[in-house]
């Protein structure tokens, strides 16, 4: 694949991601609830799922949706910060680790 086609891939991947961010908003404006805006912007990115990370037994330190590789871009909500956001949930981790907080 030569370089314009992998750039035009790359930018069609994060409109994906984009517009799967902005359903995720809508829906999490009406419901107040992370797992239901995930589980409805899943379709959108053809992930596996919604999958959670814990901190503790029942405390959830983020929820993501599952696109099949740790280090793939996905949308994330992140539950200390109480956002959104787009990024991989392998960097997301390595990123709460080196601000010290742990795991089970």
């Amino acid at each position: 694949m030569d370089t314009q086609l992998r750039i035009c891939a790359r930018h069609a991947e994060y409109a994906r991601l984009s517009q799967a961010w902005c359903m995720a908003i809508v829906t999490y404006a009406h419901t107040r609830n992370p797992l239901t805006a995930l589980t409805a912007a899943d379709d959108m990115l053809s992930g596996h799922g919604v999958e959670t990370i814990w901190q503790g037994k029942d405390k959830p330190s983020c929820l993501y949706i599952n696109r099949g590789d740790t280090y793939t871009d996905t949308l994330l909500w992140d539950d200390w910060r109480e956002q959104f956001c787009i990024t991989s949930w392998g960097d997301w981790f390595e990123r709460q680790e080196a601000e010290g907080h742990t795991y089970d």
